[in-house]
């Protein structure tokens, strides 16, 4: 919904801290629609290449699915497993 109502208002959102940094979430983000994810320097080749990994679609797809689970948990694994299959040398 924030996503939605900020684009709404031609507002992008950014993301900051440990969750963008972690590649599955930062997967997730993007999927949510989220426009900029900051990060430590250090895990930025590997988000670069994350992204270049997957299209936009996958990402979408991989956020709507995302949203079936109830915990926090369950959404990391899933997203975790999600990234194994489409860059497993990144997971």
């Amino acid at each position: 919904q924030v996503v939605a109502n900020a684009h709404g208002e031609k507002i992008k959102v950014s993301v900051c801290g440990e969750m963008s940094g972690d590649i599955a979430q930062a997967m997730l983000l993007i999927g949510f629609g989220v426009d900029e994810l900051s990060m430590s320097p250090f895990i930025i080749p590997k988000v670069k290449k994350m992204i270049r990994s997957v299209t936009i679609k996958q990402v979408r797809e991989i956020a709507e699915e995302a949203m079936r689970f109830k915990t926090g948990s369950e959404i990391r694994q899933f997203a975790e497993g999600k990234l194994k299959t489409i860059a497993p040398d990144l997971a």
